[in-house]
């Protein structure tokens, strides 16, 4: 089958003209999954069992969770998992196949401890079919039910336009997901059933871009803490250390498809394109996960996310090496535990902060979190309200309670207070902010703010939102009408 290459520009929305400047401060967050000799999971380790390095040279380990044990119920901090089908980029015979391995995997596995979601990814976004459970088999009857829609471009040279524009929105809905992740307490596997997508990291409108973007990309997946994995609904087999696709042809070279120190672009070069299994290759290895292919059996995937998920340790460092250039940083994990393997992200690249967020960027943010249907969880948030159906008038208060995570890391007093109004279709129809200063940090602060309002004829829904002044770590909550 001829091989097409797509010039396809992998931004953060709004995001990449901001000045990068000097970090003052950085935290790498790590999740790191444990495993014997026969990859049983190991959950008994402390902190003074683990060495981190980077580039090669210790570092000093900030904070050390460990997991939750094997009989735990599940608990804020309890890993999650996202099962998402991808109808942007799959073959609709390629997904009806996986939907039948999946189903089979939900008959024969309980998830008591595992929270999981059905999603999938379409021209809309992402859309969601089955909210998180413990129930295998509310899963499976969502999924039962599961069509794949016929939208996926054919082959033909004719189609490169299209092709690009579902490559686009797959690397928004990958965006979106992270940010409505950003500060959440709990680690995410996003099991991503796609067979990928071509694309040249270049864009030659701004060729700054392509050294950007991607890296902002993957360091946003991360910074959610969220492991990737990929699952070729032709087939799966994990993807071996192979090559990189020189442009606009269908010959590989072989070389390490982890980016190094040493050669830092491996992510985001001028004029490098890579084949759909490759460019997945280096995002699941950067986010500690793996990409599948070439193999039949779906369920090993399955298996080995939910596995890596109970093993689960969380591990922060500040890196020693203080000057972000944008340089790529290897991680490596060891045990003083003779045929323990532990399992991190390869890596991050050294971006320095940006500026503030300007006001468009913050507003898009806002507009992005109140009309999606994932929930943000950087605050947890309870929204009971009463509804008078003659007046269309709702009432009622929602309490804010922030996550752990940012009670450490949010010093601001100032809440931003975002209500909107949606149809049935998602669009927002009204919505209502206003700010409130606590004068407190966040630290043993939990706050009700009231609401009062008359709703508009087609309101499906209320999403009640919270934010920092940045927008950077959202929380929400809904009322279904």
């Amino acid at each position: 089958m001829k091989s097409f290459f797509l010039v396809l520009t992998l931004l953060l929305p709004q995001d990449t003209t901001a000045p990068l400047v000097r970090s003052s401060t950085h935290v790498v967050l790590l999740d790191v999954v444990v495993s014997d000799k026969s990859g049983h999971p190991l959950r008994t380790l402390t902190q003074d069992d683990f060495t981190i390095l980077e580039d090669g040279q210790p570092q000093k380990m900030s904070s050390f969770e460990a997991p939750l044990s094997a009989d735990s119920s599940v608990q804020p901090n309890s890993p999650r998992t996202i099962i998402l089908l991808d109808e942007l980029n799959a073959a609709f015979a390629d997904l009806s196949f996986a939907r039948d391995k999946i189903l089979q995997f939900l008959a024969q596995n309980h998830l008591d401890q595992t929270p999981t979601a059905l999603m999938t990814l379409n021209l809309h976004g992402i859309s969601l079919l089955k909210d998180y459970t413990q129930d295998a088999k509310v899963l499976k009857d969502s999924l039962s039910q599961f069509r794949p829609a016929l939208i996926n471009p054919v082959d033909g040279e004719h189609q490169q336009d299209k092709i690009q524009e579902h490559a686009q929105k797959t690397i928004d809905s990958l965006v979106d997901l992270a940010r409505a992740t950003v500060g959440s307490p709990y680690n995410l596997n996003v099991i991503w059933v796609t067979p990928g997508f071509a694309g040249s990291l270049y864009d030659p409108k701004d060729p700054h871009a392509a050294q950007t973007g991607p890296r902002k990309l993957a360091n946003l997946l991360m910074t959610a803490r969220i492991r990737l994995y990929s699952i070729d609904p032709s087939g799966v087999h994990p993807l071996p250390v192979t090559g990189v696709a020189t442009p606009m042809t269908d010959k590989l070279s072989v070389g390490n498809m982890e980016p190094s120190a040493n050669n830092n672009d491996d992510l985001a070069s001028q004029g490098t394109a890579y084949e759909a299994n490759q460019f997945l290759a280096l995002l699941t290895s950067m986010t500690g996960g793996h990409a599948y292919y070439e193999r039949n059996d779906v369920d090993i995937a399955l298996s080995q996310a939910v596995n890596d998920g109970a093993a689960n340790y969380l591990l922060s460092y500040s890196p020693s090496n203080h000057d972000y250039k944008g340089e790529y940083r290897k991680i490596e994990i060891r045990t003083n535990i003779p045929g323990v393997v532990a399992r991190t992200r390869s890596g991050y690249y050294a971006v320095g902060d940006d500026s503030a967020p300007t006001q468009e960027l913050r507003e898009a943010r806002w507009t992005a979190a109140l009309s999606s249907p994932l929930v943000y969880s950087a605050f947890a948030l309870t929204c009971p309200v009463a509804y008078d159906e003659a007046t269309m008038h709702a009432t009622g208060s929602f309490t804010v309670k922030p996550t752990p995570f940012i009670m450490q890391t949010e010093p601001q007093s100032r809440e931003n207070i975002r209500v909107a109004a949606i149809a049935g279709s998602g669009a927002i129809l009204q919505n209502w902010s206003w700010q409130i200063d606590w004068q407190k940090t966040w630290t043993n602060r939990v706050t009700t703010a009231k609401f009062d309002k008359i709703l508009p004829k087609k309101t499906q829904r209320v999403r009640f939102l919270v934010s920092d002044p940045d927008a950077t770590h959202i929380g929400t909550c809904d009322w279904q009408r």
